[in-house]
């Protein structure tokens, strides 16, 4: 079983690192980082949304997983 602490680990990762692109946006004038920390901040964000509304949490890890995967993956300059 997993307690509220450990399920919140995913999030706090994703806001850690969407949060720390917004200045490297600015710092090496990259706009492609700007998507990159909005994405990882609202995977974040949703991941809160959902683990407060839902009876099953696992499913709001899973969306915070997939949705700081994707902006990771994809939106990697």
């Amino acid at each position: 079983m997993l307690t509220a602490a450990a399920m919140a680990v995913p999030a706090g990762v994703a806001l850690v690192v969407g949060l720390h692109f917004f200045p490297l946006a600015r710092l090496y004038d990259q706009w492609q980082y700007r998507w990159t920390a909005a994405l990882l901040t609202a995977a974040a964000a949703r991941w809160c949304c959902g683990a407060l509304r839902t009876t099953w949490p696992c499913a709001a890890d899973a969306a915070c997983g997939w949705n700081a995967g994707y902006a990771s993956w994809f939106l990697a300059p």
